[in-house]
């Protein structure tokens, strides 16, 4: 079929529309990738502010357990000054549940509360990992077995002139206060902050969930990065198949961290703007094409095709 000179206009103008929307297409990517590094530099930051106050909170404990250690009468079993001490010690501080000391039987020798001192606590983790591996070290989420409260401990060896580990002290934190600075941070639009232990079990969470509290992180995501430990950003699916952009930063004493702090939001969030901007640059652009279309058509006659016919 022979096309008409008005046909070929149309079709010229149409052409000539081509790069417009093709670049209307690469300025849309351009902005969405602009969009994502945004958000992943301020989830680097907000995590980095978590991260920061988890490093004072390990580093706080770290220099009050060295304290109680070079404390005189603390390794004295059932010493009437240690737990007035310790107590005293408790009041002052205001953010521990406990603090005591425990003998290289397992059994505690004395610590701030006012409850039994002839307890077994050589079952817990944290108890045969500081004798163990003979340093500082963070627990999971436990249950206090003097408190009943849900909390982490702090644990740190005290050792005699030779060397030898004659007993731990340490210093047991409440999830509630150790969730406090999620709190206070700025979450984007459907954003969602966490602590995970080193083992990706769920200590704090915001927005609150405490069905989440002491259960293993359900995003795959997360559950990889905890086992590497070490910072990063990445977009990946959380547990509901979701894309997710997140940002994940190693918390506590730098050779042994106790603690991940992870913050992620709905990719789908972060990237509506600039899907809806390239759809308002679509319409009007197919608007442009359609009127240029029907204008091309309506002059090609009149501007192009008569003039040329009465020559």
């Amino acid at each position: 079929m022979q096309l008409s000179l008005r046909h070929r206009l149309v079709m010229l103008m149409a052409a000539a529309m081509v790069p417009l929307f093709g670049l209307s297409m690469v300025n849309a990517l351009l902005n969405r990738s602009a969009a994502v590094g945004q958000v992943s530099d301020d989830l680097k930051f907000a995590v980095s502010l978590v991260a920061a106050s988890q490093n004072k909170a390990v580093e706080a404990s770290h220099h009050i357990l060295t304290a109680i250690g070079k404390a005189p009468g603390m390794l004295t079993p059932h010493h009437p000054d240690c737990p007035r001490y310790l107590a005293t010690l408790k009041e002052q501080l205001g953010v521990y549940v406990n603090l005591g000391i425990v003998g290289a039987d397992g059994y505690l020798l004395c610590h701030a509360m006012e409850a039994p001192r002839n307890v077994y606590l050589g079952d817990r983790d944290y108890v045969q990992e500081a004798f163990g591996q003979r340093r500082f070290t963070v627990s999971g989420p436990t249950l206090g077995r003097l408190s009943a409260t849900p909390v982490i401990v702090f644990a740190m060896p005290m050792f005699d002139p030779q060397g030898k580990a004659m007993a731990l002290a340490f210093a047991s934190m409440s999830l509630e206060d150790l969730a406090r600075p999620l709190l206070q941070a700025a979450l984007p639009q459907g954003g969602q902050m966490v602590i995970l232990d080193r083992q990706g079990q769920v200590l704090a969470v915001s927005p609150a969930n405490p069905d989440l509290i002491g259960q293993p992180v359900a995003s795959p995501v997360l559950a990889q990065a905890v086992k590497a430990m070490r910072p990063g950003t990445r977009e990946g699916l959380d547990e509901q198949g979701r894309e997710r952009i997140y940002a994940f930063l190693p918390a506590g004493r730098s050779e042994h961290p106790g603690f991940f702090v992870a913050v992620s939001v709905d990719r789908d969030s972060v990237l509506a703007p600039a899907h809806r901007q390239w759809q308002r640059e679509l319409a009007l652009l197919t608007l442009v094409a359609l009127f240029g279309g029907w204008l091309a058509w309506r002059m090609g006659r009149r501007v192009i095709l008569e003039p040329t016919l009465t020559l």
